[in-house]
């Protein structure tokens, strides 16, 4: 649960894409792209106002309220607590976002350090001279010698942010800025995950034969290839950066996403062009022979046969082989051809049910296993875990000998606030506290029932100390509001 997290726990952090990422987001896309990023090594910062953005308390929850959703998508990350919902804050995070970079020839830095009114300018942002935040150095080259865009320059978001944070005002101030943008359709209009699997068709071809309406999936599909493709295209954009000193805009589409997926694997044009387009038909693997199958005990299996070898490796532990030629005879099939063993998936799955209705999970696994049947138990999604630790990574990709990335809990909200403020945008602890006591940044202290968390959270405070002595000389009650 959230409370310690920090930076991933990963070898070799100090290659060329290890940038600083700013993530303004909520639920699963953008979230999910920001944590792959940090399985990569970029230092993720993720952005929430004061008490929590749209999906800090979305379910599942535990009894005291904390959301294991949020948890789970933001390991690996630090989290900076700023009220964007504010012009000043916008403004601020827009600081964040451009810092470490070469501003234009002829522009020094903006951002002035008395506190802000928020008023605009010409570019229709917060009024630089006069905000809320302030970078010290910009345009300097960054820690370990690294060019400007080395660190930082990279923001990702789904919320469809204007003002300063649009990639054309991010331009004008750092010309190298990266904008990795989700949104629902190409043309703006919103959308999530379950409107997209609704238009897409798909729900109308799962659950049992001869069900009249939609069942839909509970696992979030576009949502989850849209993160991966998101965090994908930020990548490429950091390569295209460090090649030619450019950065871009690059907008995914969920839609857009489930076309390509959709397009690739057939589904568009099966209706169209397949002999047999496949229909609502249970778990029966389309195509092929699998099904899942109820053993003596109460336990299922699923049992896959895709390919000749896996067929032949289930007719043999199966111990079927002459019912399997009979049947294929009666019918004229050959059996040995995938689309032939779908022609006859019921009558195959007869034969399979028999003998797996007289065997326990404990007798069939071994045969499975020792047949090299493709076959799986079903179970809670827990249960798909070796132990404790085998979920924490944030890329589920082995390089030669490397272990798995571990990525480190998802922090408490506001964890590294302070932190980020000094460290990335140079500001003093008075101006922090200023900050705080105008309700414009928060911390874990302004979290409700995060009593506590500040002290088990650790040494991530680097103005935190001084800060608090700051802020009690100006009486109680001037922290974090909201």
């Amino acid at each position: 649960m959230p409370g310690s997290g920090g930076k991933p726990v990963a070898a070799g952090t100090d290659g060329p894409f290890h940038e600083r990422v700013v993530e303004m987001s909520a639920f699963v896309a953008a979230p999910l792209a920001g944590m792959v990023l940090a399985g990569l090594g970029c230092d993720v910062l993720r952005v929430d106002p004061p008490g929590g953005g749209l999906d800090f308390a979305r379910w599942p929850v535990t009894p005291a309220g904390q959301s294991i959703f949020w948890a789970g998508l933001n390991r690996g990350k630090r989290s900076v607590v700023i009220d964007f919902r504010r012009p000043e804050g916008r403004e601020l995070v827009a600081e964040i976002v451009i810092a470490g970079g070469q501003p234009p020839v002829g522009r020094a830095s903006e951002v002035g350090r008395n506190g802000g009114t928020g008023e605009s300018g010409a570019d229709g942002s917060a009024a630089a001279s006069r905000n809320a935040g302030g970078t010290r150095g910009r345009g300097a080259r960054t820690a370990g010698g690294q060019p400007p865009g080395a660190r930082g320059g990279v923001f990702l978001t789904n919320l469809g942010p204007g003002g300063p944070l649009s990639y054309e005002a991010l331009r004008r101030r750092r010309p190298d800025v990266i904008s990795v943008e989700v949104e629902g359709y190409p043309d703006g209009r919103s959308a999530v995950d379950y409107t997209i699997a609704a238009r897409s068709g798909v729900p109308f071809l799962t659950g049992p034969e001869g069900h009249a309406g939609p069942v839909n999936s509970p696992l979030p599909t576009w949502d989850i290839a849209t993160g991966f493709s998101a965090a994908l295209a930020a990548r490429e954009a950091m390569w295209r950066r460090r090649q030619t000193g450019v950065g871009t805009r690059a907008r995914l589409a969920l839609a857009d996403v489930a076309i390509g997926a959709l397009s690739a694997l057939g589904f568009m044009d099966e209706q169209r062009l397949a002999a047999q387009p496949r229909r609502r038909d249970g778990n029966y693997l389309y195509g092929a022979f699998g099904r899942d199958f109820e053993l003596a005990d109460g336990a299922r299996v699923m049992v896959v046969a895709i390919t000749r070898k896996q067929w032949r490796s289930l007719v043999e532990a199966v111990g079927l082989s002459a019912e399997v030629e009979e049947l294929g005879r009666a019918m004229g099939l050959d059996l040995d051809r995938e689309g032939d063993r779908w022609q006859a998936r019921h009558e195959i799955a007869a034969l399979v049910e028999r003998w797996c209705a007289s065997r326990s999970l404990e007798e069939v696994a071994p045969t499975f296993e020792a047949q090299g049947v493709c076959w799986g138990p079903y179970g809670f999604a827990p249960s798909l875990a070796p132990g404790p630790g085998a979920r924490d990574f944030g890329l589920a990709a082995r390089f030669g000998e490397e272990a798995l990335c571990s990525l480190a809990p998802a922090p408490a909200l506001g964890q590294h606030t302070e932190e980020v403020l000094a460290d990335v945008l140079g500001l003093s602890v008075p101006e922090i506290s200023h900050l705080h006591d105008r309700g414009l940044v928060g911390g874990p202290s302004s979290v409700p029932g995060a009593t506590g968390r500040r002290a088990a959270s650790g040494g991530g405070h680097r103005a935190s100390g001084g800060q608090r002595a700051a802020r009690g000389a100006t009486g109680p009650g001037r922290g974090t509001r909201g």
